[in-house]
């Protein structure tokens, strides 16, 4: 399940780019997944629903508590909030193994093409390939 995270490192990039959507979980401050709850828990709230934990997350978390969102949640935002697609797509090496690219395509500026950044982000693993497609994206806005 850990990659279905997106990493610390992009999720800090992410902030930086004003990526403040709910989140299940959010890294802490020993860059470990938590969800909201358990880190209302350990910063002293009675529990989950205490009034004060509510009201303090209203418009996102605390200044050292970073966002952990899905992937899927990552690339939907980039979709509905900035017009850029991004997916990796699978091209198969032997019968058993596949390299994955990152495609990217944002409508407003392009053409016909996509853009494919297979020298940097070419991986067999789909998740690795993934994370090059979102700092690529990341660059655009």
């Amino acid at each position: 399940m850990k990659n279905l995270f997106i990493s610390y490192e992009l999720a800090v990039k992410l902030r930086k780019k004003e990526f403040s959507e709910p989140c299940f979980g959010y890294y802490n401050a020993e860059m470990r997944i938590s969800s909201p709850g358990v880190l209302g828990l350990q910063s002293g709230l009675k529990n989950y629903n205490d009034t004060l934990f509510v009201r303090a997350w209203r418009n996102g978390p605390p200044e050292d508590i970073i966002s952990a969102p899905l992937y899927q949640q990552v690339i939907d935002w980039f979709r509905e909030t900035h017009d850029i697609d991004i997916w990796a797509r699978g091209f198969p090496i032997t019968k058993n193994r596949k390299r994955y690219e990152p495609i990217i395509y944002q409508r407003s500026t392009m053409t016909d093409d996509c853009d494919t950044f297979d020298t940097d982000y070419s991986s067999e693993d789909y998740y690795v390939a993934l994370t090059g497609g979102l700092e690529e994206a990341l660059k655009l806005i």
